[in-house]
């Protein structure tokens, strides 16, 4: 081949690639250009410069998150990154009328020394606009974190990623019908306390990463998909009155335990995967026969769901652990270790190894202190009757003092 038409060969591929360069980079700079056209969330501050009125009054500050006028973009996740105390509720308080007219939530940070400079807030725009608020201190003395949504705002995911006391996650703070996702990383104690409401999602994911815990307290739970997750030391504590659910998904791949205990249990399917120490353990003082259930143990760990009665089952324990379960109908069971398959209820069919269960105790899940979670309880029946038994008390008692004596003449 002559050299110039190698020449006039390589010119050519030169151009065609610097063609192929500027159109990637033109179709890169049109999506930027895009992403920054869309409407983003606002973030600004409500209030004036943190100035403590008095000597026993905290640090406060306030901010607004806001959406453009005239769009339908709305705060879809809570992304939290703060030490101390943090409390997300839903409010429709005539105080911050104002503010509900404008804006999407409020959030108030309160200290007992000038920790603000610290404070980061900025919004996510990624998958699903939402807030991160962050602070860069350990530990903040007294840090109070309050975020306030306003009616009828919900989230969709809440995410805790640092150390912290708690983080309380109040009522009809989470959607109902739609996919919710609570995470927590980083040694935080994520909590959803609904005592007394409700809770419909769609599909639920609770994940615990690192040595963080998260609770959940609801007096009835109905969803298509929950899945407990654990992956680091911290436990997962789920307890409900009602808990009905079409799949139920239960992972341990660490040292965290899962624990699920329920009044009344519907579900169609469940399975469990156990592959470090933490045990996963299902209790339920009834529960309607569900279909078909599997479990699946590597580790040392205990997988108990003997309570939940299943007409089908299949177990496989591959280390030292041990797994109790409930079959009706058709049981498979294989050990291909030193661990243990146990079932009560006798099954129809077993196939493999497994021991039988003479006896079996339900385990029995006590509830979590924590006082600002707590219902107030009310005491006006117990007081009336307190009341009443003191008068008939003290009337027998002293009755002899208030019997008229005979006027003699």
């Amino acid at each position: 081949m002559h050299p110039f038409t190698v020449l006039l060969a390589l010119c050519f591929l030169q151009q065609l690639r610097f063609v192929f360069t500027r159109r990637e980079s033109d179709s890169e700079n049109d999506d930027a250009s895009s992403q920054m056209d869309l409407p983003r969330l606002t973030i600004r501050s409500v209030d004036s410069t943190h100035i403590r009125q008095s000597v026993k009054s905290p640090f406060t500050r306030s901010w607004s998150v806001d959406a453009p006028k005239h769009s339908n973009l709305e705060l879809q996740q809570l992304v939290l990154s703060l030490p101390g105390r943090v409390y997300v509720n839903q409010t429709r308080s005539s105080e911050s009328g104002k503010l509900q007219q404008t804006s999407l939530a409020h959030i108030i940070i309160q200290s007992d020394s000038d920790v603000f400079s610290q404070i980061q807030l900025e919004t996510l725009h990624h998958h699903h606009s939402g807030v991160r608020v962050a602070c860069d201190l350990i530990h903040a003395q007294n840090l109070i974190t309050i975020v306030q949504l306003h009616y009828p705002l919900q989230l969709a995911k809440i995410a805790l990623l640092a150390a912290n006391e708690f983080a309380l996650i109040g009522h009809n703070v989470l959607r109902n019908a739609d996919s919710v996702a609570l995470v927590t990383n980083g040694g935080g104690n994520l909590i959803l306390d609904l005592p007394t409401s409700q809770f419909s999602p769609h599909s639920l994911t609770l994940t615990s990463i690192g040595r963080g815990n998260l609770n959940v307290r609801a007096h009835s739970i109905h969803s298509n998909r929950i899945s407990l997750l654990t992956t680091g030391n911290g436990n997962i504590t789920f307890l409900t009155h009602s808990f009905h659910c079409e799949h139920l998904y239960a992972s341990s791949a660490a040292n965290g335990s899962t624990q699920l205990a329920t009044d009344k249990l519907s579900v169609s399917t469940v399975e469990i995967q156990s592959s470090g120490a933490g045990n996963v353990t299902l209790s339920t003082n009834s529960s309607k026969k569900c279909e078909y259930e599997t479990l699946s143990s590597t580790s040392t760990s205990t997988i108990d769901t003997a309570s939940v009665a299943c007409a089908q089952g299949n177990v496989i324990v591959s280390g030292d652990g041990v797994a109790m379960i409930n079959v009706v109908d058709h049981l498979r069971a294989r050990v291909l270790e030193g661990g243990k398959i146990l079932y009560v209820n006798r099954p129809k069919q077993v196939e493999g190894e497994a021991t039988y269960l003479p006896t079996y105790h339900t385990t029995t899940l006590q509830e979590w202190n924590l006082d600002e979670s707590a219902p107030k309880r009310r005491f006006a029946s117990e007081w009336m009757v307190v009341c009443l038994v003191g008068v008939v008390v003290v009337i027998v008692r002293y009755r002899n003092r208030f019997a008229y004596e005979p006027i003699q003449n």
